[in-house]
């Protein structure tokens, strides 16, 4: 079939009147459709441009798009990709029989590299060949040691380039289009295709002369990028969604930076801090429906009136050491039925706060307001002892100056330090007294916590050696640790506590013939006495 483009005045008027009657796409345009506009550019080169662009898709040239053109597509890229790849082995078939062995391989590669500077690079060089030998020899599936053209072409098939034909090229310009359209599963005509290049034109042009404006241009530009960030936005956070609040159900949003407790158990790791605050609910017929952030990873202890619980949802900015934002929160609550339990999926899902009202409260607020469908009632503290629920009163964390965040303790030996205009710094002298230093990180305390009573994101299991000062202390006291001054010296084998960061990180001087300590230091400063040097589990320069 051949297809004749022909849009006159009068068809794009009723085209247009067509589509205003549909709602206003809202969704980020498919880039196949913004970059064909320049700034210069007029309503016959959109129309000129899209005639173009519509003949490359539509692959089978019956005048539609649909999900069969992305098919033709992809099994043409599919197709030239396969053989790229085998040609890329069979260029090593030397002799012309079919077939490539090592031989060959080695030939064809000293050919290709003989006037290299073999004496200034031998060793890349040669690290490069055997690189090149491991790919093409992994060929060889039934290991004859010859790699023929159907093992070159089925080595095609393992390899990343078999799916990322789907989600690249013309076949993913047309699903876009058709997505975009409201039709996947349909299929968009010559004129349908045609009008959206004429609508995108006529939104942008908006002084209407019918040619666009440098103005013009980086408008719709920025328009672009604010739909594309606020679409990267919502898909992110679409497996984030909170199911909605029951219509009798009040919600309760609590969030704070840290509670006040140490938990005795851990959450996935022993390289974790993980705190432990309470959570009470008020006496009362209202059922209610709970969100609990954190900033660090808190077992949530609830009593009180747990029969009121319609939901609990829990989360974390915190998570495992060594993943990549994204991966789950670190959250665990006692007290509360499991099956009334629901943990966000991911730490960056919604965003603790430490005060309200707050840009951050906002937003966060927003958020579960969207998703619950129902106004919530906000606490939120930096430091938290307990929350009550629903009526949002809090226990805050302060220390000797009244602040509620932690001092910045300034640990000084002699010489003059003045501090003016701040009181919540503490300047600190001497050896450190580690029973006021657990006081003053964890001022609830050391807290125990059963791990079998505990529903969370992770395995949870009793610390082998308390995080931060408080393991510190429990190590002296076993005598592995010995305080000396202002360090500690290792005269066993140990485990480091976790968190021995920032504030929370300490010298440690390895005796001799003492094993290295599990786990790891942190920023603290860990010398060994026979080589007088940092070991490699030191974080810090160790000045």
């Amino acid at each position: 079939m051949r297809l004749t483009f022909l849009v006159t005045a009068s068809a794009l008027t009723a085209l247009s009147s067509a589509f205003a009657q549909q709602a206003a796409p809202t969704r980020t345009p498919p880039s196949i459709l913004t970059s064909q506009t320049r700034p210069g550019s007029t309503l016959n080169d959109v129309l000129t441009t899209s005639r173009r662009v519509f003949r490359e898709l539509d692959a089978n040239s019956d005048g539609a798009l649909s999900r069969g053109d992305a098919e033709i597509h992809e099994s043409m890229a599919r197709a030239n990709s396969r053989s790229d790849a085998a040609g890329r082995i069979m260029r090593y078939d030397l002799d012309g029989d079919g077939s490539v062995t090592q031989g060959e391989v080695n030939s064809r590669l000293r050919y290709d590299r003989r006037q290299r500077d073999e004496a200034n690079a031998q060793a890349a060089e040669q690290a490069n060949i055997e690189a090149e030998l491991r790919r093409v020899l992994a060929a060889d599936t039934d290991q004859d040691g010859r790699v023929t053209w159907q093992e070159a072409l089925n080595s095609w098939a393992a390899g990343p380039n078999a799916l990322a034909q789907t989600t690249q090229g013309s076949s993913a310009n047309i699903r876009e289009i058709l997505a975009f359209a409201g039709k996947s599963d349909g299929a968009l005509n010559a004129a349908e295709f045609v009008e959206l290049f004429t609508q995108l034109f006529q939104t942008t042009d908006t002084d209407g002369n019918g040619t666009l404006s440098q103005e013009e241009f980086a408008r719709a530009q920025q328009q672009v990028q604010e739909r594309t960030r606020l679409d990267q936005i919502a898909k992110a956070r679409a497996d984030c969604v909170m199911p909605k609040a029951s219509n009798a159900a009040k919600v309760v949003l609590l969030s704070g930076y840290e509670a006040r407790g140490l938990s005795t158990a851990t959450i996935g790791s022993q390289e974790v801090t993980v705190r432990t605050g309470q959570i009470t609910i008020d006496s009362g017929a209202e059922p209610l429906y709970l969100v609990v952030l954190s900033s660090s990873p808190v077992i949530w202890r609830f009593d009180g009136a747990i029969e009121r619980i319609e939901r609990v949802v829990l989360g974390s900015n915190a998570h495992q050491p060594n993943t990549s934002a994204g991966k789950k929160p670190l959250a665990g609550a006692t007290g509360v039925p499991d099956n009334k339990i629901q943990f966000l999926p991911r730490s960056d899902c919604l965003h603790y706060f430490s005060e309200a009202p707050s840009t951050s409260a906002a937003t966060t607020t927003a958020l579960v307001r969207n998703d619950t469908g129902k106004e919530p009632t906000v606490a939120a503290r930096y430091g938290v002892s307990s929350f009550s629920a629903p009526s949002g009163v809090t226990t805050p964390q302060q220390n000797a100056a009244g602040a509620e965040r932690p001092a910045l303790i300034i640990q000084k030996q002699s010489g003059i330090l003045k501090v003016e205009g701040d009181a919540n710094v503490v300047i600190q002298a001497g050896p450190v007294n580690l029973v006021s230093e657990v006081n003053r990180f964890f001022p609830d305390g050391v807290i125990k916590i059963d791990p079998t009573a505990v529903v969370a994101t992770a395995k949870v299991e009793p610390y082998e050696v308390l995080p931060s000062q408080a393991g510190l202390l429990q190590l002296v006291n076993s005598g592995a640790l010995e305080q000396r001054g202002g360090e500690f010296h290792i005269k066993q084998k140990i485990r480091f506590p976790a968190g021995l960061y920032g504030a929370h990180s300490a010298r440690f001087l390895l005796l001799r013939g003492v094993p290295l300590p599990d786990g790891t230091a942190g920023h603290s400063c860990v010398i060994s006495e026979e080589t007088g040097q940092p070991i490699a589990k030191s974080g810090a320069t160790c000045r």
